[in-house]
């Protein structure tokens, strides 16, 4: 073979700076991809993160899944919407790691194609470390079972709450941080008012309500 025949052949300046504007256009693209992930984890603008466009067809059957915060919801997503066939399954002073225990039976039980968690008050026995374990567990399990999973974000609380919750704070950031890296759906909540310094009073419920039904909404475009 000549050395003509080894000599590389070197692009063009036209070709050249085609090659640059691609990579300066893909480099673009990731950072805008990369923000909004880390934005959706921190709730920013409350967003949630959609990974499939394929929505239920028929009727939408969902059931929401946590401790008081939930079952105090009543009708955790208002009942003004179509073809919604919402349960309430919240527990009053349940934990995380007691939904885990049982979650597969609940999966096998429930006709729900929509699967909302929203817990965390009462898991202050279990590390962060744990806590995030356990939910991408429970994700795990739902999706094995063919159905959408939804991390609500859990409302605030205050100090002036009957229960001291020490890494409540982490444990919050933790529910939008596994939604990110898991890929699952992740509705952000805006801070309520409160009753008790931990329970929405009858407006925050309210709130949270038409929240949830708009990540609803989100999720089955």
């Amino acid at each position: 073979m000549s050395p003509e025949q080894h000599a590389k052949v070197l692009p063009t300046p036209a070709a050249s700076n085609h090659s640059a504007k691609r990579t300066r256009i893909m480099a673009t693209r990731i950072l805008a991809l990369a923000l909004s992930i880390l934005l959706t984890a921190c709730g920013g603008g409350g967003s949630e993160i959609p990974v499939s466009t394929e929505s239920p067809s028929g009727p939408v059957q969902i059931a929401a899944f946590g401790d008081s915060t939930q079952a105090f919801h009543g009708n955790p997503h208002t009942s003004s919407r179509d073809g919604w066939t919402i349960e309430n399954k919240g527990v009053s002073g349940s934990s995380t790691s007691e939904w885990y225990s049982r979650w597969p039976a609940e999966m096998a039980a429930t006709k729900a194609s929509i699967v909302i968690y929203n817990g965390g008050l009462n898991d202050g026995g279990m590390s962060v470390d744990q806590y995030r374990a356990t939910l991408r567990e429970m994700i795990r399990i739902t999706r094995a079972f063919g159905k959408q999973f939804v991390l609500e974000q859990p409302n605030n609380a205050d100090a002036s709450g009957d229960i001291v919750l020490p890494t409540f704070i982490e444990r919050r950031a933790a529910v939008a941080l596994v939604a990110s890296s898991e890929g699952v759906y992740y509705c952000a909540q805006p801070d309520v008012p409160l009753r008790d310094g931990i329970h929405p009073t009858d407006a925050g419920y309210a709130t949270k309500a038409v929240r949830l039904a708009a990540c609803i909404e989100g999720i089955l475009k």
